[in-house]
Protein backbone atom coordinates (compact mmCIF):
# COMPACT_ATOMS: atom_id res chain seq x y z
CA UNK A 1 0.00 0.00 0.00
CA UNK A 2 1.10 3.43 -1.08
CA UNK A 3 1.63 6.12 1.90
CA UNK A 4 -1.11 8.61 2.75
CA UNK A 5 1.28 11.30 0.92
CA UNK A 6 0.91 9.13 -2.48
CA UNK A 7 -2.85 8.55 -2.16
CA UNK A 8 -4.76 10.13 -5.05
CA UNK A 9 -6.69 13.07 -3.40
CA UNK A 10 -10.78 12.96 -3.32
CA UNK A 11 -12.82 15.28 -5.82
CA UNK A 12 -14.88 17.51 -4.45
CA UNK A 13 -17.90 17.30 -6.72
CA UNK A 14 -19.22 20.38 -5.39
CA UNK A 15 -16.04 22.08 -5.90
CA UNK A 16 -15.83 21.10 -9.50
CA UNK A 17 -19.32 22.26 -10.00
CA UNK A 18 -18.50 25.81 -8.75
CA UNK A 19 -15.23 26.22 -10.77
CA UNK A 20 -17.48 24.58 -13.97
CA UNK A 21 -19.17 27.65 -13.59
CA UNK A 22 -16.17 29.80 -12.95
CA UNK A 23 -14.56 28.52 -15.76
CA UNK A 24 -17.38 29.20 -18.39
CA UNK A 25 -17.69 33.02 -17.25
CA UNK A 26 -13.88 33.00 -17.25
CA UNK A 27 -13.58 31.74 -20.93
CA UNK A 28 -16.17 34.12 -22.03
CA UNK A 29 -14.47 37.03 -21.03
CA UNK A 30 -10.84 36.27 -21.84
CA UNK A 31 -11.67 37.17 -25.54
CA UNK A 32 -13.43 40.11 -24.56
CA UNK A 33 -10.42 41.20 -22.14
CA UNK A 34 -7.49 39.64 -23.68
CA UNK A 35 -6.13 43.01 -24.39
CA UNK A 36 -6.95 44.55 -21.25
CA UNK A 37 -5.21 41.67 -18.96
CA UNK A 38 -2.07 41.47 -21.00
CA UNK A 39 -1.27 44.33 -23.08
CA UNK A 40 -2.65 47.41 -20.90
CA UNK A 41 -2.43 45.20 -17.49
CA UNK A 42 -5.75 46.77 -16.58
CA UNK A 43 -8.14 45.58 -13.87
CA UNK A 44 -11.33 44.02 -15.10
CA UNK A 45 -14.08 41.73 -14.27
CA UNK A 46 -11.75 38.67 -15.80
CA UNK A 47 -8.72 39.56 -12.92
CA UNK A 48 -11.79 39.36 -10.18
CA UNK A 49 -12.91 36.03 -11.83
CA UNK A 50 -9.49 34.17 -12.39
CA UNK A 51 -8.53 35.50 -8.82
CA UNK A 52 -11.79 33.94 -7.05
CA UNK A 53 -10.77 30.41 -9.00
CA UNK A 54 -7.46 31.03 -8.25
CA UNK A 55 -8.29 31.22 -4.46
CA UNK A 56 -10.46 28.78 -4.59
CA UNK A 57 -7.14 26.06 -5.96
CA UNK A 58 -4.48 28.20 -4.44
CA UNK A 59 -3.02 27.93 -8.30
CA UNK A 60 -2.15 30.59 -10.36
CA UNK A 61 -4.07 30.54 -13.48
CA UNK A 62 -3.94 33.34 -16.52
CA UNK A 63 -6.85 33.93 -19.10
CA UNK A 64 -5.09 32.13 -21.12
CA UNK A 65 -5.12 28.55 -20.01
CA UNK A 66 -9.48 28.97 -20.10
CA UNK A 67 -8.74 29.94 -23.82
CA UNK A 68 -6.86 26.20 -24.53
CA UNK A 69 -8.88 23.31 -22.68
CA UNK A 70 -11.53 22.98 -25.22
CA UNK A 71 -9.42 21.07 -27.49
CA UNK A 72 -8.15 18.85 -25.51
CA UNK A 73 -10.94 18.02 -22.74
CA UNK A 74 -14.76 18.64 -21.44
CA UNK A 75 -15.22 21.51 -19.36
CA UNK A 76 -16.00 19.12 -16.32
CA UNK A 77 -12.90 17.32 -17.20
CA UNK A 78 -10.61 20.57 -16.79
CA UNK A 79 -12.77 21.38 -13.79
CA UNK A 80 -11.95 18.23 -11.75
CA UNK A 81 -8.13 18.66 -12.85
CA UNK A 82 -8.33 22.33 -11.81
CA UNK A 83 -9.84 20.87 -8.37
CA UNK A 84 -7.28 18.80 -7.62
CA UNK A 85 -4.54 20.42 -4.80
CA UNK A 86 -0.83 21.02 -5.58
CA UNK A 87 0.69 17.70 -5.46
CA UNK A 88 3.29 17.37 -2.53
CA UNK A 89 7.07 16.82 -3.55
CA UNK A 90 7.93 13.80 -1.77
CA UNK A 91 11.67 13.72 -1.58
CA UNK A 92 12.00 9.92 0.13
CA UNK A 93 9.44 8.77 -2.24
CA UNK A 94 10.92 4.91 -3.51
CA UNK A 95 11.75 3.54 -6.79
CA UNK A 96 8.68 1.06 -5.64
CA UNK A 97 6.24 3.64 -5.41
CA UNK A 98 7.22 6.02 -8.69
CA UNK A 99 6.89 2.23 -10.29
CA UNK A 100 3.44 2.06 -8.35
CA UNK A 101 2.41 5.65 -9.85
CA UNK A 102 3.84 5.28 -13.20
CA UNK A 103 2.01 1.68 -13.91
CA UNK A 104 -0.87 3.87 -13.14
CA UNK A 105 -0.20 6.33 -16.11
CA UNK A 106 0.49 3.93 -18.44
CA UNK A 107 -2.00 1.64 -17.84
CA UNK A 108 -4.65 4.16 -17.03
CA UNK A 109 -5.92 1.59 -14.07
CA UNK A 110 -4.81 1.92 -10.50
CA UNK A 111 -2.75 -0.41 -9.60
CA UNK A 112 -2.08 -2.30 -6.28
CA UNK A 113 -1.15 -0.08 -3.60
CA UNK A 114 -2.93 3.28 -4.86
CA UNK A 115 -6.62 3.58 -3.40
CA UNK A 116 -9.21 2.21 -6.26
CA UNK A 117 -10.52 6.03 -8.53
CA UNK A 118 -12.96 5.44 -11.23
CA UNK A 119 -11.34 7.93 -13.71
CA UNK A 120 -7.79 7.80 -13.72
CA UNK A 121 -7.25 10.07 -16.25
CA UNK A 122 -8.05 13.01 -13.84
CA UNK A 123 -5.01 12.30 -12.10
CA UNK A 124 -2.43 11.71 -14.84
CA UNK A 125 -1.67 15.75 -14.38
CA UNK A 126 -1.35 15.35 -10.57
CA UNK A 127 0.77 12.36 -10.59
CA UNK A 128 3.00 14.03 -13.50
CA UNK A 129 3.27 17.08 -11.43
CA UNK A 130 4.06 15.22 -8.11
CA UNK A 131 6.75 12.90 -9.69
CA UNK A 132 8.45 15.98 -11.07
CA UNK A 133 8.73 17.83 -7.82
CA UNK A 134 9.97 14.38 -6.00
CA UNK A 135 12.29 13.42 -8.93
CA UNK A 136 15.10 16.10 -10.30
CA UNK A 137 14.52 15.06 -13.66
CA UNK A 138 14.17 17.38 -16.77
CA UNK A 139 11.00 16.32 -17.68
CA UNK A 140 9.59 13.10 -16.47
CA UNK A 141 6.72 12.61 -18.80
CA UNK A 142 9.70 12.00 -21.74
CA UNK A 143 10.81 9.30 -20.00
CA UNK A 144 6.99 7.59 -19.35
CA UNK A 145 5.68 8.78 -22.86
CA UNK A 146 8.44 8.97 -25.57
CA UNK A 147 10.42 6.88 -24.19
CA UNK A 148 13.21 5.10 -26.69
CA UNK A 149 12.59 1.87 -27.30
CA UNK A 150 15.97 0.95 -28.71
CA UNK A 151 17.52 1.85 -25.89
CA UNK A 152 15.53 -0.32 -23.63
CA UNK A 153 15.60 -3.21 -26.70
CA UNK A 154 11.52 -3.30 -25.67
CA UNK A 155 8.97 -1.43 -24.46
CA UNK A 156 9.87 -0.40 -20.81
CA UNK A 157 7.63 -1.57 -17.84
CA UNK A 158 7.32 1.06 -15.51
CA UNK A 159 9.64 -0.60 -12.69
CA UNK A 160 12.39 0.30 -15.99
CA UNK A 161 11.41 4.03 -16.28
CA UNK A 162 11.16 4.43 -12.39
CA UNK A 163 14.98 2.82 -12.41
CA UNK A 164 15.90 5.43 -15.47
CA UNK A 165 14.85 8.44 -13.16
CA UNK A 166 16.25 7.34 -10.11
CA UNK A 167 19.59 6.96 -12.05
CA UNK A 168 19.43 10.63 -13.65
CA UNK A 169 18.80 11.96 -9.72
CA UNK A 170 21.54 9.98 -8.61
CA UNK A 171 23.98 11.24 -11.41
CA UNK A 172 22.62 14.89 -10.76
CA UNK A 173 23.69 14.45 -7.00
CA UNK A 174 27.07 13.38 -7.61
Amino acid sequence: MLRKELQPPKIEKNLVEQLMHLIREISNLSEEYYEEYYWKNEKTILNDKIDDLNSRVHKKYKPMDFQNYQGAMSLEDFAIEISLPNPPEVIDITVEETAKIIEMIIELKSPEGIEVVEEVEHYICYYIELLEKSLPHNNISDLIFWYDVEEYGHEPSAREIAEKAFKIREIRNL
